[in-house]
């Protein structure tokens, strides 16, 4: 396709420095439309605890009971801010959520095995099952969300 850039995520691997412009302008470049900007953010907790240090008052937290994120609930233009272990150092996404879907082939959805004893394995009286299927994320609009990939604190 040869307007695929056009409609691609945005990356930036230049900025290392958080600033509250920083988050503004990538924010701002992911909205298209209405409803399509970026929904949930996840990023590293150390990171994370940076981002808390550029926000102020009632800026900073969010009822934690209304986003579900735990007892310190930060967001971004009231979208929350996740930490993830499995996210590398530096990197931050802003991912529109409304638009990722998980497609799943018909002819492997969800194959399951019998009961295994896992008595052999050191859990007396246990059972277990494995269950697999094969399926593609997607994503409809990607130009809804944004990646940092150099971010080093404040």
């Amino acid at each position: 396709v040869t307007d695929a850039p056009v409609w691609a995520g945005k990356e930036d691997s230049s900025s290392s420095q958080m600033t509250r412009a920083l988050f503004h302008t990538q924010c701002r470049a992911a909205e298209f439309g209405r409803e399509g900007k970026p929904t949930r953010h996840y990023t590293t907790r150390a990171i994370a605890a940076d981002y808390a240090t550029l926000l102020t008052g009632d800026e900073r937290y969010v009822d934690a009971d209304k986003m579900n994120t735990g007892p310190q609930a930060i967001a971004l233009y009231d979208k929350p801010v996740l930490t993830d272990p499995f996210i590398a150092s530096g990197d931050w996404f802003g991912l529109d959520a409304m638009q990722f879907e998980l497609w799943v082939h018909e002819d492997d959805d969800m194959d399951v095995s019998p009961w295994i004893e896992l008595g052999e394995s050191g859990y007396r009286k246990s059972m277990a099952k494995y269950v697999t299927n094969v399926c593609n994320l997607v994503c409809r609009k990607r130009r809804t969300s944004f990646k940092l990939t150099a971010l080093t604190g404040t």
